[in-house]
């Protein structure tokens, strides 16, 4: 399973899916340098990407996964042969809407510059309206957290964040039930601090490598700093939840 960037929201949280993919759809053709993300779903089709074409799209997808024909919502550079798709999860079971991209972690790529990153990754979430950014690695996920935090099954993820991972986004929400001070003491790479109460939190300056130790260390030591597992069984869910952090 590939590493994938996710932010997640709350369903209605700032502005509606047709009137917010169009800005991030462009954000991510421009740090990637692809053709603008006007393929849908598959087998690919055009669309046009503005707020009633997107909207259009969405409303006939509704109409054939209504009739039991499951299609993913996602967006694209190319018809066949796509150099960056964009997935958006619409949860039937939950209160919850994901946005998902792959990541390859070649650190020389120029996509990957750490600054430059952080920046779309502040700039997705921001106009996401997420209350949860983080890049998931099932690998690291596997090895460390398995042992390390409870599963995000068993917890509200919108108050608790589901790990710490190589970019974290987390809003002024978790921030504040984190621990503003605790979190300024952790033994972050960067922190930027958002005007809004939100934080971008990078745990290494290279992408997290799951056969580097002290890349699993330095994960594994803002977890304990942070008493992460202690706050995500303060908030316990009453029953199984259906999302999960990928």
């Amino acid at each position: 399973m590939m590493t994938v960037f996710v932010a997640k929201r709350l369903k209605g949280s700032g502005l509606s899916l047709p009137q917010v993919l169009p800005n991030l759809a462009q954000l991510l053709s421009k740090w990637k340098s692809t053709p603008p993300l006007c393929y849908a779903g598959w087998p690919p089709i055009q669309i046009e990407l503005t707020e009633s074409g997107i909207a259009n799209y969405m409303e006939w997808l509704k109409q054939i996964n209504d009739i039991g024909i499951p299609k993913t919502f996602s967006l694209s550079s190319h018809d066949y042969k796509p150099q960056l798709s964009l997935t958006i999860g619409i949860g039937k079971f939950t209160n919850i809407e994901s946005l998902k991209f792959p990541i390859y972690s070649d650190s020389a790529n120029k996509t990957l510059q750490l600054d430059r990153f952080i920046d779309l990754i502040t700039q997705l979430c921001l106009n996401f309206s997420a209350y949860h950014g983080y890049i998931f690695d099932y690998r690291v996920y596997t090895l460390l957290y398995l042992q390390t935090i409870l599963h995000p099954s068993k917890y509200d993820g919108c108050f608790v964040p589901y790990g710490v991972w190589w970019i974290n986004f987390w809003d002024s929400v978790q921030v504040k039930i984190v621990g503003i001070e605790k979190i300024r003491s952790a033994p972050w790479e960067r922190l930027v601090e958002l005007s809004n109460g939100s934080m971008v939190l990078v745990a290494t300056e290279s992408p997290i490598d799951a056969e580097n130790n002290s890349h699993l260390a330095r994960l594994d030591e803002i977890c304990q700093h942070l008493h992460l597992r202690e706050l995500q069984e303060q908030y316990l869910l009453s029953k199984l939840s259906l999302d999960l952090p990928f």
